[in-house]
């Protein structure tokens, strides 16, 4: 549901609109963080994704900045860290395809939109 109100309000251009969509989205990212820390506790190879993930973050925040709207940088920067703690999560279950589909969902959406 998060995710569908999400991009119901992206479907504006104004920025108070992508603002309330980010809210959405990263409501379902908390679900989802919740639901990793609840149902498993970090395992090695979760633990070794995170410098990878930490990196991801900080290149694509560095990258994203200087075209950033003032008012968008921080909401933004926020975002981007929920979203890689979600991919860290992710690292956590006990099945290997969790891995996975968080190091895909962090790069789908740290991927540049034409």
């Amino acid at each position: 549901m998060f995710g569908w109100g999400g991009d119901v309000l992206l479907l504006s251009d104004a920025d108070p609109a992508f603002l309330a969509g980010m809210v959405s989205f990263a409501a379902g990212h908390g679900c989802c963080i919740a639901l990793f820390l609840r149902h498993g506790a970090p395992r090695a190879r979760g633990r070794l994704l995170t410098p990878a993930y930490a990196g991801t973050l900080a290149a694509t925040v560095a990258l994203l900045w200087p075209d950033l709207p003032v008012g968008l940088r921080v909401p933004v920067a926020r975002y981007s860290t929920l979203l890689t703690a979600m991919a860290c999560g992710a690292a956590t279950p006990a099945r290997p395809p969790g891995r996975c589909r968080g190091a895909l969902f962090m790069l789908s959406e740290c991927s540049p939109t034409p």
